[in-house]
């Protein structure tokens, strides 16, 4: 017997299969990427001229489908239904998502797309490099979501924050004499009637 509701309860399947996941990233948040493959991407014609090769930062990554959202490219138009916003609807132009495969990074230094190759030393970590040229292409540095958040009235001063009222001593102990007498009797008493 079905029950009523129960396909809400299945986890989503991602649409893409897991070994054509890709494993290593080569691109962040923040990077500045180019629209390259023009043969396969689907078009759509925003004021009149496509989205191949315009360049755009990547706002959001969806690592179990391979898709990434850059801003300004590859919009669609979405109809709002009537709500405490939006009282008699909207469309609004929004970012969709673009397949990982139809985009590439910007090198700063030429501002063309490469294509890059990642490479890790113990000392500076992890670097990219445009394939072509070999220049170094710096990580995109990273957002807080607490940067721009204002300090409200429950929010704990960083002056009272840096402030030590506490440091550990070894001679000490943590707790009153009185206290660890009690817990050593209790401890001893413990011990004696496992002895029995």
């Amino acid at each position: 017997m079905k029950m009523r509701g129960t396909n809400f309860l299945r986890p989503k399947i991602s649409n893409t299969h897991p070994k054509d996941l890709i494993k290593n990233f080569k691109l962040f948040k923040g990077d500045l990427v180019q629209v390259v493959c023009e043969s396969c991407m689907i078009f759509i014609i925003v004021a009149g001229k496509r989205d191949v090769g315009k360049q755009g930062k990547i706002i959001d990554i969806i690592k179990d489908k391979n898709l990434v959202v850059v801003s300004d490219i590859y919009k669609a138009t979405k109809h709002m239904k009537p709500n405490p916003f939006y009282p008699q609807g909207k469309k609004l132009l929004k970012e969709t998502p673009i397949h990982y495969s139809k985009i590439q990074l910007v090198d700063p230094n030429s501002n063309k797309p490469v294509r890059v190759e990642l490479k890790y030393t113990p000392e500076q970590g992890l670097h990219r490099f445009a394939a072509s040229t070999g220049s170094c292409i710096p990580l995109p540095p990273k957002e807080s979501k607490y940067a721009n958040r204002k300090e409200g009235p429950l929010d704990t001063a960083a002056e009272l924050v840096a402030e030590v009222t506490w440091r550990p001593d070894i001679t000490k102990s943590p707790f009153p004499n009185p206290l660890m007498n009690e817990l050593e009797r209790m401890r001893r008493k413990n011990m004696e009637s496992y002895a029995i």
